[in-house]
């Protein structure tokens, strides 16, 4: 029950696979084989959207990095299976987040929220409000323009800052940016002093 509260059901499942023969370990891990299944088949899912969204901002000359779920699920990494993800966050200069914009709707995302909300977002946030994808069929998409809200961190978390941190990674709709482990390590460093 506490590991599907935390969604790391998965996690444990796979971690579980290591301690073969102890007590308790088989009927567990077999109990979160549904939780398992269920992270990798909305990895998969998510890996269309993603792969959709890096051919349009491609063809649209759009600067962007793939942050957390996203940069493991587009290139197939191996835990890319094993943590959940409820949105798809990217990363970009705040000069191109218009560009951005205009790209996603284009393509049928929407914003949820009122213009007010919106313009509340730009300043008081990190990304800009969360867009919602075409017919409500998919996952809603972040445009981060750093990772930490402002003036949360000593550290600069924008596009310009976090450049030498970005790598290529390949997957289906061709190559695309995302941290490299100092940037994901800076990554979930922020995440973690955000949620403090």
């Amino acid at each position: 029950t506490y590991a599907r509260q935390h969604a790391c059901g998965a996690i444990l499942q796979s971690v579980l696979g290591l301690a073969e023969g102890a007590p308790g370990a088989t009927s567990l891990r077999q109990q979160l084989q549904l939780d398992a299944r269920r992270t990798a088949l909305r990895a998969m899912a998510l890996r269309a959207q993603i792969a959709a969204l890096v051919r349009s901002l491609d063809a649209r000359g759009v600067p962007f990095a793939l942050l957390k779920g996203a940069a493991r699920i587009y290139p197939d990494a191996a835990s890319a299976f094993l943590h959940p993800s409820g949105d798809i966050d990217l990363l970009l200069p705040r000069a191109a987040l218009d560009e951005a914009i205009a790209a996603l709707e284009a393509d049928g995302y929407r914003f949820h929220a009122s213009r007010s909300a919106q313009r509340t977002y730009r300043e008081l946030h990190h990304h800009a409000a969360p867009l919602l994808p075409p017919d409500a069929s998919g996952w809603t998409v972040e445009l981060h323009f750093q990772l930490a809200p402002p003036y949360a961190l000593s550290t600069p978390t924008d596009w310009e800052a976090l450049a030498p941190h970005l790598i290529r990674v390949d997957g289906s709709a061709g190559p695309a940016r995302a941290l490299d482990a100092h940037g994901v390590a800076l990554t979930d460093e922020t995440l973690a002093a955000c949620r403090a």
